[in-house]
This record gives structure tokens, sequence and C-alpha cells, in this order.
């Protein structure tokens, strides 16, 4: 965890200074700041020095790599790790790219709806992104400890991870929906200062509290799954909750029932509840026997031998005790 917690640490300190003055100007007396063009800048330059620290510390000097890697070679990809790895990775981003379609798609609908109901819902995404930081950070220790509980063969400890990684998703949320019902109008202040838009925060609490909170154990839940090797069940869970759930819910929602952010955010907090359902579901419905077994056959690491005692046995000699008079 250690390259991860550093590179991550040092980009997210980088990018924040370097937005703070290249974008805003600031700590440079008489210079406005290139303005917002320059965001992308930044941030991608940030993306790749992330990447150079990480080769340059935890690989060439430390050497952290060479336990885990055995070097360069053409004989290492072969035609079933290649199969292998694309039946992971592409359900896996096809899953991305049905998450940012619809938003997008969602996000058409609450421009038709008004102008301060379009900024409300772009600012509520911040929100869900900032208490997504926590959570993210929460989903992926526990997918980090799966992964270790799978590598040693462990079904015990991978049951014990999800089921405490859960507990405290669900505390850390029914604290974070605590907060966006009693103090919404201190979120939009966040924002704007524009009364209309405190007004519309404070309006629509409840199922935008729902929508938080929904979306967030969305996030945590779907890491159990997902490093149990089940990416094609996650896809399919995140299409049905995308295009069977939240679009229809909030597009049945605001034309049938409010056509305002109360409605939408309903709609969208209805098909979270049904992505939770479905990733709930494909959870309690896991063999963990056979995900360790998947596991360690993806990983090509031969299985431990399990004995009865630690203590080395002799086979000569105990063939001589058996064979001996009394």
């Amino acid at each position: 965890m250690r390259p991860s917690v550093v590179c991550s640490s040092s980009g997210m300190l980088l990018n924040l200074v370097g937005n703070l003055i290249l974008v805003l100007g600031l700590a440079i007396p008489n210079w406005p700041g290139l303005g917002f063009p320059a965001c992308p800048w930044v941030t991608t330059c940030v993306e790749f020095f992330q990447l150079f620290l990480l080769w340059f510390i935890f690989c060439h000097c430390l050497q952290l790599h060479k336990d885990c890697w055995p070097g360069w070679s053409r004989d290492h990809i072969t035609r079933e790790r290649v199969v292998q790895f694309l039946r992971m990775y592409l359900p896996a981003a096809l899953s991305i790219g049905s998450d940012f379609w619809r938003v997008s798609a969602i996000g058409a609908i609450a421009s038709e709806i008004g102008p301060d109901d379009l900024a409300v819902f772009n600012a509520s995404y911040r929100i869900c992104w900032m208490a997504l930081t926590f959570l993210g950070a929460l989903a992926g220790a526990v997918g980090v400890q799966l992964n270790i509980a799978l590598g040693k063969g462990s079904t015990a400890d991978a049951k014990r991870t999800a089921k405490v990684g859960t507990v405290m998703a669900v505390v850390f949320l029914l604290v974070l929906g605590a907060l966006v019902v009693c103090i919404p109008r201190s979120l939009a202040k966040i924002f704007s200062n524009d009364p209309k838009v405190a007004d519309l925060f404070a309006y629509c609490r409840w199922p935008f509290c729902a929508f938080v909170v929904l979306m967030n154990m969305s996030v945590n839940l779907e890491r159990i799954p997902m490093a149990a090797g089940r990416v094609n069940a996650v896809f399919y869970a995140g299409l049905a909750g995308s295009w069977l759930g939240q679009v229809p819910g909030v597009i049945l929602c605001t034309t049938f029932w409010r056509k305002d952010l109360f409605g939408l955010y309903t709609g969208v907090a209805a098909g979270y509840a049904l992505l939770v359902v479905l990733y709930a579901g494909i959870v309690i419905c896991l063999d963990w026997d056979k995900v360790v077994e998947e596991a360690q056959r993806r990983s090509e690491a031969p299985k431990p031998a399990v004995g009865q005692s630690l203590q080395p046995v002799n086979d000569d000699n105990e063939r001589e005790d058996n064979t001996s008079p009394a």
C-alpha cells in the first residue's frame, strides 16, 4: 500500500497547488492566472509525475518490483493469459463507459427542468464524489485485503473482510446521510451563495440523501465481486441498474410525478437501490471456495500444501518405527 499512498498523496498535493497557482493565480502578485484551460494540463502533468515517482523511487531505487516481476520476456505473453485478461478487462471498461453515458443521459434530463436545477444537479454530483473519496478509499482497502485473503487461499479471511468492510461502509453512510439531511444549505454554500440554489438543496434533501447513500453503498459492494473475479456479473448488474433502473426511473418520475429535482433524485435513487440489491445478491451467492480456487488458477501460483502438523515428518524413520518389534 505504501507506493500507492505516497504517489496518490503527492499527486493530490501537486494538483491542488498547481491549480491554485496556474489556474487562479494565487501566490503571484498582479497575475490572474491562466484560467480553466490550464486545469487539464495541470492534471495531465501530475498524472505523469505520479508514474515517474512510482518508477523512480519504488522500482529503480527500492527495487520493490523484483519479488513479483520476472523481467521482460515475450514468453510471458501467452494466448491463455491474454484471453484471461480480456475477459476481465472488457466488462470492467464497458461498465465504466456505461456509467458515464448514464450520467450524461440524466444530465440531459436535468437540463430540461431549468438552469438552476441543472446547476444544483451538477453541484450535487461533486458532493457525491467528495463522499466517494472516503468510501472509495474504504472500498479500495477492502479490495486489497480480499486479494490478500484469496492469495493465501483463506475463505475465512475473505468472508471476514467483506463483512467488516460492509459494516464500516454502512456506519459511515449513516453519518453522511445525516449530514446531507441536516445541513443542506451549508453544503450548497460550497458552490454558490445564491439563495435559489440553497433553497433547491433544502427542498430535495431527502431524495438527494438517498441518492448519495445508495450510490456510495453500490461502489463499496461492487468491489467485493470485482475482487472475486465476477466482472461479468458486475457488468450486467451495472447495466441493469443504469438502463433498467436509473434512466427509466428518472424519465418516469419527472414525466408522470414531479418534473423537478425531487423527482429526478428519486428516480436516480431508485436505480441505485436496484443496483445495491443486485450487488448484494451477487455477494451473498458467492461460493468462496470456488473463488479461491479460481484466483489461484489465474495467478498461476502453486497451491500451498496444508499439513496436520508444523513439524517435519521423516518418512524413513516413521517406516522403521512402524516395522520394529515391540
